[in-house]
């Protein structure tokens, strides 16, 4: 029993150099079946440890792998991210662009609508204060424009 203990605390017998983790031992007082399953254990040992040691170099190169794809991935995504935000501020000011012609296009549209009507008498004499004020504007209107003056018949 005493030898076993020896066996796994260490012999004071041990030998050292060979490996500092695993040091040769001598056992000459051990029985031939017990040395030949010592050294089963120890090759056991060693190829689970080396089986370790590849899965766990395999799965740091696959964790690598996936932290590359995941970086392409990230950059792929910044670059769709900054072309939209691109996008998105070019569409929002034609968008402002276009509201203002909008707005301008419809004014000038009421404009030749009272123009029409002016001009077709169509007018009735009840509104025509509030006309001749819509008109004075029409006039300004045109005036701007380059037009001289609106002969208003009627």
């Amino acid at each position: 029993m005493e030898d076993q203990w020896d066996l796994m605390l260490g012999s004071p017998t041990a030998k050292h150099g060979a490996s500092p983790f695993m040091p040769e031992v001598e056992y000459p007082s051990l029985p031939l079946d017990l040395l030949c399953g010592l050294a089963r254990r120890r090759i056991q040992n060693r190829e689970a440890q080396r089986r370790f040691r590849e899965r766990k170099e395999q799965r740091k190169n696959s964790l690598q792998k996936n932290a590359e794809e995941l970086h392409r991935d990230y950059q792929t995504l910044l670059t769709q991210y900054a072309d939209t935000v691109s996008d998105v501020t070019r569409l929002v000011q034609e968008n402002g662009v276009l509201r203002f012609e909008i707005r301008k296009l419809r004014q000038q549209w009421r404009l030749l609508l009272t123009i029409i009507q002016r001009l077709q008498g169509s007018q009735s004499p009840g509104a025509s204060r509030e006309s001749a004020f819509n008109f004075d504007d029409v006039q300004d209107y045109l005036e701007d424009l380059g037009i001289k003056k609106l002969v208003v018949i009627g």
